[in-house]
């Protein structure tokens, strides 16, 4: 049997897409060294070969730069929601992809959720739960190794249910005197909540510190 272990390159080898491999499977032993590199998957279709980035700039929030405007602040201060970590995981990525499908080509496969699932039962992945009551209303996932962690999709059912999300993420790393989170690319929301770009070759540095 062919040897399913990739040996990635060196993320500055990446493409000007950021592309630095194709193909491999979602193991936990690829999933972990990937994300040990700076890498990640980003699957294109279902059928298609995998494919694994390390974008340059690279999105990441710090803890101290992020943002509770106003209308969150007062949100925070009167709203019933709860968080919790760790309790319907899988449950937490489908409902990432089903909110992608809804608005754009979803790149979470079934490949990925199977992949991420093994690597939470492996003690590397992490979902946050938002809930109103009873009801799952929103949340996130993503990966943590050491003192590293990534914060790889979200979806919400309810209005600021997935800042709620990177809020209780923030607060969870303030308790471990971490200081920041890998977001990959800054999105619209991110942006408003403190996220920014910045170098690879800086972003390898701090990965390197938290690994």
């Amino acid at each position: 049997m062919k040897d399913s272990k990739i040996n990635f390159p060196h993320p500055d080898l990446a493409d000007e897409y950021g592309i630095v491999h194709l193909g491999g499977e979602l193991t936990i032993d690829n999933l972990l060294t990937s994300y040990k590199m700076g890498i990640f998957p980003w699957p294109y279709q279902e059928d298609f070969p995998m494919v694994w980035y390390s974008p340059n700039p690279r999105g990441v929030l710090f803890v101290e730069n992020f943002i509770v405007n106003k209308s969150f602040k007062k949100f925070l201060n009167s709203t019933n929601f709860k968080a919790t970590f760790n309790k319907s995981f899988r449950e937490i990525v489908s409902k990432c992809q089903k909110n992608k499908v809804r608005t754009e080509s979803s790149w979470i496969t079934e490949k990925l959720i199977n992949g991420y699932e093994n690597l939470a039962q492996a003690g590397h992945a992490y979902s946050i739960e938002v809930w109103d009551n009873e009801d799952l209303v929103g949340g996130l996932y993503g990966v943590k190794i050491n003192n590293f962690y990534s914060a790889e999709s979200m979806f919400y059912e309810q209005s600021n249910a997935s800042k709620y999300a990177i809020y209780s993420l923030v607060e969870h790393l303030k308790e471990q005197s971490l200081q920041w989170v890998d977001i990959q690319m800054v999105t619209p929301i991110t942006a408003q909540l403190g996220g920014i770009e910045i170098e690879r070759n800086e972003f390898l540095q701090l990965l390197s510190h938290s690994i």
